[in-house]
């Protein structure tokens, strides 16, 4: 499958089946996703593969009623600074972050798995159910699943409105 198509069949998928995403197929996923770029290789994001059931619908109870029948869920993390920008640098992280995302997007839509990033969660209710994350920064969680409908057509700006060339 060529990259756009894959851009136009991966989407944020609102209808997960609640059938469960095998173990190894994230695990390909996010192997092949460790290959995306960071700030001076720094690779600073850490998984977190959350099989435990009980312990995802505790996650997704706050949240909107679809994420609870996802079939798989990933937290990504950052945890000690690898790399710690010098005065009037970027922090990285948020780039670094949305680089691996963007490449477990693609491979899961590759192995046609659906999947669904959430940046609306509450970081204290993730933490009391997963006590280990205590220290970590919970950047993002991303949903697995397979979708109960057909890929929605995408609705994007044109080029022209967003692009500027100076």
């Amino acid at each position: 499958m060529n990259l756009l198509d894959l851009y136009l069949k991966r989407e944020s998928c609102r209808n997960f089946s609640g059938e469960k995403v095998d173990r190894n197929i994230l695990l390909e996923i996010l192997d092949e996703a460790k290959l995306a770029p960071s700030a001076r290789n720094s690779q600073p994001w850490h998984f977190w593969l959350i099989e435990d059931v009980n312990i995802r619908q505790e996650i997704t109870s706050d949240l909107s009623e679809f994420t609870k029948d996802a079939g798989g869920m990933v937290i990504i993390t950052t945890e000690d600074r690898k790399f710690i920008p010098s005065y009037k640098r970027h922090d990285y992280y948020s780039f670094d972050v949305g680089s691996v995302s963007s490449h477990i997007l693609l491979s899961a839509a590759n192995k046609n798995i659906q999947t669904c990033l959430i940046g609306s969660f509450d970081d204290d209710h993730v933490k009391t159910h997963i006590p280990s994350l205590k220290n970590e920064k919970i950047h993002i969680i991303i949903l697995f699943g397979y979708a109960n409908d057909k890929p929605r057509v995408k609705e994007r700006l044109e080029l022209k409105e967003i692009l500027s060339i100076v």
